[in-house]
């Protein structure tokens, strides 16, 4: 607050004193007015706006619609989970030679590409295959440690 404002509020808040009429609000306003008015005063840009809302205001129905409200939230996009189809389809083996991984269930070199370390199923991120070879390959490896043809907490 530069010192024209600070001896501008002085004189404002004496005067509320002895008019007792005037509110704080009008006195606030003439404050910033006259330090908005005063060349020498530091100019404040924000870089947030902020709809104030008083208490006698009164809102219409269209203030209230969905694409008035929508305009002023940020678009959050989500990380992808999987790759899209287009990827995986090009990249899953079971899918271009169609194949079914039912079939591979004894075979532990095969399950042993889609196991981690610790004896996980890795993830669709990882294995970049289509849903459905994902979820048939999830039960072939679960089917594969109950039968004991691969190790159930560690790789083969």
């Amino acid at each position: 607050m530069s010192a024209a404002s600070r001896q501008a509020f002085g004189r404002v808040v004496s005067s509320s004193k002895k008019n007792g009429a005037k509110s704080w609000a009008t006195n606030l306003n003439k404050l910033l007015n006259k330090a908005a008015a005063d060349p020498q005063a530091p100019k404040r840009t924000s870089t947030l706006h902020y709809k104030l809302f008083h208490h006698d205001q009164v809102m219409t129905a269209d203030a209230l619609t969905r694409d008035n409200r929508s305009k002023q939230r940020p678009i959050i996009k989500y990380p992808s989970v999987a790759p899209p189809p287009s990827v995986s389809r090009k990249r899953d083996i079971f899918y271009q030679l169609s194949l079914d991984p039912r079939d591979f269930s004894t075979n532990p070199s095969i399950l042993s590409n889609y196991v981690t370390e610790m004896g996980k199923i890795k993830s669709r991120d990882q294995t970049l295959l289509t849903m459905k070879s994902q979820r048939l390959l999830g039960r072939t490896i679960r089917r594969a440690k109950m039968m004991g043809v691969i190790p159930t907490l560690s790789r083969y």
